[in-house]
């Protein structure tokens, strides 16, 4: 899934030009890397949200995972532009950090805030009543 998505990764690596200002080159997105462990259930959920999250905040990007960092209103702003960029590369990044079967899953979700919830919601183990209720059966 990583091969995928690359040409977005450098395309987003990329975009602007040398005509940037210093500020907006400060804020320029540099390549994620992939975690360490690729996302395959609720048995490697754990490392691989704990490896996920340290990368994103390496980057400043977490608020786009923990929904922090709000679309704006008007989405044809230089900020609702940013948002959409930002939040694609960050959707991306997500879709490739997990197995096929997962992202075939989740991949119509647009906004990476909604993916990773939805991730953690099916595969932390917090609040599973399924899987409490085999728990509850295998004792």
């Amino acid at each position: 899934m990583y091969e995928k998505y690359k040409s977005l990764f450098d395309a987003l690596s990329k975009q602007g030009g040398s005509s940037r200002s210093e500020s907006e080159t400060k804020e320029e997105i540099h390549p994620l890397q992939m975690p360490h462990v690729k996302l395959e259930g609720s048995e490697s959920y754990a490392s691989w949200a704990e490896h996920a999250e340290t990368i994103l905040v390496s980057r400043k990007l977490e608020g786009y995972i923990l929904g922090t960092v709000q679309k704006p209103a008007e989405e044809d702003s230089k900020d609702g532009q940013k948002w959409r960029t930002t939040n694609a590369l960050v959707r991306a990044w997500l879709l490739s950090s997990v197995s096929p079967q997962i992202a075939k899953q989740v991949e119509r979700i647009k906004e990476a805030s909604k993916i990773w919830r939805l991730l953690k919601g099916t595969f932390s183990r917090i609040g599973n009543e399924m899987l409490a209720c085999k728990i509850q059966r295998e004792l």
